[in-house]
């Protein structure tokens, strides 16, 4: 056994020659060989492929190159080679490893096409991952009366190419997770595919196709469909009373939505009329709520104060016509709040109960028609924003089948008719990242010091009474101020909390990602569930971490030296 993976080890995996050899003698008695999650580089050497005895074989996470050649073993349950950069076709020595349960090839450039029935003939395998590579996955002509795959619990084939889910696929009773999405599949979802009687599906991803009718989806057990970016015209689709988890988001839907729904990610769509009423009358379960995009009138349902599990409400870019929703400040776990982009009107006033939104950390309220003053009681409310009770580590934010990563504090005002001072009791908000009250009718000076200093002009812009830096009108004549930044920064950042900046300056104080998404990746969703060793989710776990570490490669890269380049640097991840 030789388990050397999750290090950081650089170059070739080493040859070994035959024992006659002057040089290292080849190993031959290894069972288990781990050397997954490293940085090698180079083919996978031949002595790898004729260890007879070998059960385990695990390269995946590496920079392997060249072709799979072929394995003299014959009893290699667990092959993963996935996430590397093999190319050339799939050998037939792996169709032969009667033992195989787990077999994993993903991310990588393999080529050809493959039949599926192919894999018939590997009656113990119960995982079964093909996704991204260059091959194509083609029907076989072979009829099958009986369950070609008896112990097949997960088969990932995107993208694969694919144009119609194959007929073998009928008699797959162990089957539990589908993905197909970027694939080529058009018109409607096969009813075989649900068996009302023998489906034990629970996870079907079939985002990203050429879909365009889902009337019914019958599958007894499904808990998470994902039918995103396809061409459906409809309806929504009736759905078994198991799912917890329903995206559907950028088709055409249309009609009213069905108090029987929950968890719902239905951003872009055409949806219409009002949100009922009693839609969350007993969804106390409810984490995350996703209605933008689409054209929804009335008023937002009162039933939401009964969702005590919400984090995340996003009803942004409707027209939606209420007053401010109070009756939220009471939900305990609340972090996004998004209503932008609607005809919510009045005044914001004062807090109805003590510690209101006690956990609140973005508040979108921008491009609506709130008048009266700054709610300067809520913002000695926000606890979240004070110094010491920010999130600093990754957060789980609505359903466990995505991540929305806050570990900072967002308020945008903007583009309102809000009236007065800005309250200096915002000076306490030290957390406070991104701050806009742009475009409102705020007088008098502007408040200097903790967070308020890294603010620029974009943040007050279209406010004319209002005087002091960072503006250039000062607040005795109204001249630039001596000192003053003699360039201006005019260009308005316009905020989307679909895709909001994820990191900013890694390694300062704040070590922050902020913003809520739904970041959608297989590849970091398989590998997250490799990890943790059973996260059943479907497309979007955690896609945050991946954008972390992106943005801080970024920063790296464009190292600031003044409040001037930050500025610089923020803008260009936004962008």
């Amino acid at each position: 056994m030789l388990d050397l993976s999750g290090n950081k080890f650089v170059g070739k995996i080493p040859e070994f020659s035959k024992s006659n050899s002057t040089q290292s003698p080849q190993p031959e008695a290894f069972e288990f060989l781990n050397l997954a999650n490293n940085f090698l580089t180079g083919s996978i050497p031949s002595w790898i492929h004729s260890l007879e005895f070998l059960t385990i074989l695990r390269l995946d996470d590496n920079n392997l190159t060249g072709t799979i050649k072929v394995f003299h073993s014959k009893s290699l349950p667990d092959l993963s080679l996935s996430s590397n950069n093999l190319n050339g076709e799939i050998p037939n020595s792996i169709f032969k490893q009667e033992e195989l349960q787990s077999l994993d090839l993903s991310y990588n450039n393999l080529d050809g096409v493959v039949e599926l029935s192919k894999f018939s003939l590997l009656k113990n395998l119960d995982q079964l991952i093909l996704s991204f590579n260059n091959f194509m996955i083609v029907r076989s002509n072979k009829v099958f009366n009986h369950n070609p795959f008896p112990q097949l619990e997960y088969l990932s084939l995107a993208p694969c190419n694919i144009r119609a889910l194959s007929d073998i696929l009928k008699n797959m009773k162990s089957l539990d997770r589908l993905y197909v999405s970027h694939n080529k599949i058009q018109g409607r979802i096969p009813k075989w595919l649900c068996d009302y009687r023998t489906s034990s599906l629970s996870n079907l991803n079939i985002s990203h196709n050429f879909l365009t009718h889902v009337e019914r989806v019958p599958c007894k057990n499904l808990q998470s469909l994902d039918l995103r970016s396809n061409m459906i015209q409809e309806h929504l689709p009736i759905v078994p009373p198991s799912l917890v988890v329903l995206f559907i988001s950028n088709n055409n839907l249309f009609g009213e939505i069905p108090s029987t729904y929950c968890n719902l990610n239905l951003h872009m769509n055409n949806f219409s009329r009002e949100i009922p009423q009693d839609m969350f009358k007993n969804l106390t379960g409810l984490r995350s709520l996703h209605f933008s995009g689409n054209h929804l009138e009335g008023s937002l349902p009162r039933s939401l104060r009964n969702s005590q599990s919400l984090e995340v409400l996003d009803v942004g870019n409707n027209m939606i016509y209420d007053t401010f929703p109070h009756y939220l400040e009471e939900l305990p776990m609340l972090q996004v709040l998004v209503l932008k982009s609607n005809k919510f009107h009045g005044s914001i006033e004062e807090p109805k109960v003590k510690n209101s939104f006690q956990k609140l950390q973005i508040m979108d309220l921008s491009n609506n028609e709130f008048i009266g003053l700054l709610p300067t009681k809520y913002f000695e409310s926000f606890t979240t924003m004070m110094d010491g009770h920010a999130t600093r580590n990754l957060t789980h934010i609505g359903e466990n089948y995505y991540q929305d990563s806050v570990n900072s504090v967002v308020k945008d005002l903007s583009l309102n008719k809000l009236v007065g001072e800005i309250p200096s009791k915002m000076m306490d908000l030290t957390q406070l990242l991104l701050l806009n009250l742009s475009h409102n009718k705020l007088v008098g000076p502007i408040s200097r010091g903790n967070q308020f200093n890294t603010f620029h002009e974009d943040s007050y812009s279209g406010n004319v009474e209002l005087c002091g830096p960072p503006l250039s009108k000062s607040c005795n004549n109204g001249m630039q101020q001596d000192g003053d930044h003699g360039e201006k920064y005019t260009d308005h950042i316009i905020f989307d909390w679909k895709i909001v900046m994820i990191g900013y300056g890694c390694g300062l104080i704040i070590g922050i990602s902020v913003g809520y998404m739904v970041l959608y990746s297989e590849r970091f969703d398989y590998w997250l569930y490799k990890k943790v060793q059973g996260c059943r989710g479907v497309y979007g776990v955690c896609g945050a971490v991946r954008s972390v570490a992106t943005v801080c490669r970024f920063i790296d890269a464009h190292p600031y030296k003044d409040d001037k380049d930050k500025d610089y640097v923020v803008k260009q991840i936004f962008v």
